[in-house]
């Protein structure tokens, strides 16, 4: 779960106490292709903002429907969440 691409909330709140930016999401994208290439199955939650959903777009992402979204403590409708994984789902 790595912080979220910094925006508003970022800026107002300093939500992290240090900085991720995109070039970290880069990178981020980048180590996990490496680890992906020699065969580890990994998977993440993260935001679903287009720019990071576009780093992963080669694997399985799937919508958080539910989730805290904007307010703390409150269950919203939309996460604004993704899960990524590298691995397709195994059903049982």
């Amino acid at each position: 779960d790595p912080p979220y691409r910094p925006g508003e909330r970022k800026m107002i709140h300093d939500h992290y106490s240090y900085g991720f930016d995109f070039n970290d999401h880069k990178r981020l994208a980048t180590t996990l292709e490496r680890t992906s290439s020699k065969g580890v199955r990994w998977a993440m939650t993260t935001s679903a903002h287009p720019d990071i959903v576009c780093l992963f777009c080669r694997y399985y992402i799937v919508s958080i429907p539910k989730g805290t979204g904007k307010k703390i403590g409150a269950l919203a409708k939309d996460s604004g969440e993704v899960l990524i994984r590298n691995y397709e789902e195994v059903s049982p």
